[in-house]
């Protein structure tokens, strides 16, 4: 069955014809499976000693164990092995080794021991298993910890079910369960008589049982033992401390590890000088290992870095700056500073230590002050560069701009009922499908929002094409349901000039002389004033683009790429205006106390804007779902 599934064959395949014939030849014999028979007496009559004897092996095929019952009775020469129970497995899909297979077997026959005693109701006076590889002899015999994984967990299994002392080796040619794993047919497997009753030498006495053991040399599975060798930088230590003098105190109590010390208590300044000494000396090592190299043998180079500093080592052998003033009256470090090594984390801690500890100074006063001890390279880029990385004197010195606002228009702050100053602007085009079922025709469509210049209340309004004709209906559906404004602002038309195409479609419509003068009639009709903000100026319809800039933040993550139909495009955008007209207009307080704050809907009908109920549709599937219903879902989603 196993190389059938190996073959991967549908059900309407035929199976290979070696596996045929072998299926055939089976069915053939399987009328002999009557003949075969077991006695169901395992015992004899009056048995002094009852012992259980377990087998496995393994193939590539599969593995497999068998457990005989071997009793004495009252003579020494009445003895009677029966096969009590057996037990195979096919191997698994994935090619393993057949040590491992083995191993297999070895913890099957442990499990299957475990069962057995548990129902024969018998205590055996002795236990012995038997197995035909010597490596999993060794294995079993082998601590767990000492061996990979895969072994080791199934190891640690078999030494806890059974005694590592209670296994033992067996030829191949006298392991009964070697039939566990042959392609014997009905026919042979009636003349394999070790199969019922063992094999031959287990009814003799024990003296005579096989004895032998083979040692083999290279035991596979063991688990590599590595020795790994690293080599210490004394440098590493310079990154675990934030701070110069904590990393002194660090090192210094460090250095109370060592077998020859024998100070204790606090640390004395004596303690943290010679701690400071060796510091700097393994921050010179780090970046100055030739130049030391030179100093010692006096043979500085012209070409070195610090060739013109005159280097020369002091007493406790740090790199001193030697110069031309040793006849001044100053101390000995000002007059040979101890030479720090460049872009160093040493000596940014250094440096940071002392601006904080001179309150923040300038990038001056923190060189002047560094340059009493030590001295750098490029000290002033050096202390520039740290400073300038340091948050709190980079906020407090940066110069933020200040831009002057310029006086909100008028329609922005004077009284006004809902929409009288009304703001105008198109965006688009979206993409709707033409019918309503299995339709996947893009169709463009334009989104014109009305904005009311005093409470920021919106209207949105679908429009099926980008026409004058368009444009003029969505301002009569507006005038109808909203009232008529008495001021409209919009964009003047060469704010377009330089966009992409889409927008150049909206500026060939603003800018041609038939859409302004049907836009003229409309306003000299109704008695509407038109406003155009100035030209090459967008930020002054900075309301409008605001409005526009939220209703795109709900249709790109509610809608994305999903194609509606113009009813439901349209009722979306009616729900999304209800939600912009129910957005708070001043801040939320955090009294519970305090009023509710104020929303657009309260200046339209009293109270936010509220829909009706619906169920809960967030984990229902969408193909279950009506075309309302997952309108309904894609909002809940959102």
């Amino acid at each position: 069955m196993q190389d059938v599934w190996r073959q991967q064959l549908g059900w309407d395949e035929s199976v290979p014809q070696s596996i045929h014939t072998a299926w055939i030849e089976f069915v053939q014999q399987l009328a002999i499976i009557n003949q075969i028979s077991f006695s169901r007496k395992i015992l004899i009559d009056g048995h002094q000693d009852i012992q259980l004897h377990g087998f496995c092996d393994a193939s590539n095929a599969g593995y497999g164990a068998c457990i005989y019952v071997r009793s004495n009775g009252e003579n020494d020469e009445d003895t009677v092995v029966r096969l009590l129970c057996a037990k195979s497995r096919v191997a698994p899909l994935k090619t393993a080794t057949i040590p491992r297979l083995e191993l297999c077997g070895a913890l099957l026959l442990a499990r299957l021991y475990v069962e057995v005693s548990g129902a024969l109701g018998v205590t055996p006076n002795k236990v012995v298993f038997w197995c035909d590889s010597t490596i999993v002899l060794h294995w079993i015999k082998t601590a767990p910890h000492l061996l990979n994984a895969f072994v080791a967990s199934r190891i640690a299994e078999i030494q806890n079910l059974t005694d590592s002392n209670q296994w033992r080796h067996v030829r191949s040619g006298d392991n009964p369960a070697d039939a566990i794993l042959r392609d014997q047919l009905p026919h042979a497997f009636t003349q394999n008589r070790t199969w019922s009753v063992g094999p031959e030498w287990l009814i003799r006495k024990e003296n005579e049982w096989p004895n032998e053991f083979v040692r083999i040399v290279e035991l596979p599975e063991l688990k590599k033992n590595a020795c790994l060798i690293t080599t210490f930088n004394d440098s590493e230590i310079f990154n675990r401390c934030s701070a110069y003098s904590k990393l002194l105190r660090v090192v210094a109590y460090c250095r109370r590890f060592r077998p020859a010390n024998t100070y204790s208590g606090a640390l004395s300044p004596k303690k943290v000088d010679e701690v400071k000494v060796r510091v700097l000396q393994s921050a010179q090592a780090t970046r100055y290992s030739d130049d030391i190299k030179r100093l010692r043998d006096r043979n500085c180079a012209v070409k070195s870095r610090i060739a013109n500093l005159d280097p020369f080592f002091d007493d406790d052998g740090l790199i001193r700056v030697g110069g031309r003033l040793q006849k001044s009256s100053l101390s000995f470090a000002r007059k040979h500073p101890v030479l720090l090594p460049s872009r160093h984390s040493l000596t940014d801690r250094i440096i940071r230590e002392i601006h904080e500890t001179h309150h923040h100074s300038s990038i001056q006063t923190t060189l002047y002050i560094l340059r009493q001890r030590f001295w750098l390279v490029d000290g002033r880029g050096q202390v520039r560069r740290v400073i300038r990385k340091y948050v709190r004197c980079f906020c407090f010195d940066a110069d933020t701009v200040k831009y002057k606002m310029g006086n909100l228009p008028s329609a922005r702050v004077r009284e006004a009922a809902p929409f009288t100053n009304t703001g105008i602007d198109s965006c688009g085009p979206f993409f709707i499908k033409e019918k309503k079922y299995r339709n996947r025709t893009r169709i463009k469509v334009y989104v014109c929002v009305f904005v009311c210049m005093s409470i920021k209340a919106v209207h949105l309004e679908i429009v099926s094409d980008l026409t004058s004709k368009g444009f003029i209906a969505a301002l009569r559906r507006f005038a109808a349901r909203r009232g008529l404004p008495e001021h409209i602002y919009s964009d003047n038309g060469t704010n377009f000039v330089g966009a992409n195409n889409q927008r150049k479609e909206m500026y060939a419509l603003f800018n041609s002389e038939k859409h302004k003068e049907l836009i003229s009639r409309f306003a000299s009709k109704h008695r509407i004033t038109w406003h155009f903000i100035p030209l090459v100026a967008p930020h002054f319809g900075g309301l409008w683009e605001s409005t526009v800039k939220l209703f795109k933040h709900h249709f790109k993550r509610v809608v994305g790429d999903s194609l509606f139909t113009f009813e439901e495009l349209n009722t979306f955008a009616i729900e999304v205006e209800g939600i912009l007209n129910s957005r708070p207009i001043t801040s939320l307080s955090s009294d519970p106390n305090d009023l509710q704050a104020l929303s657009p809907a309260h200046y339209l009908i009293g109270k936010p804007l509220t829909t009706l109920p619906e169920g809960e549709l967030l984990h229902v599937p969408a193909n279950r779902l009506s075309t309302w219903q997952h309108i309904t879902k894609v909002r809940q989603d959102f």
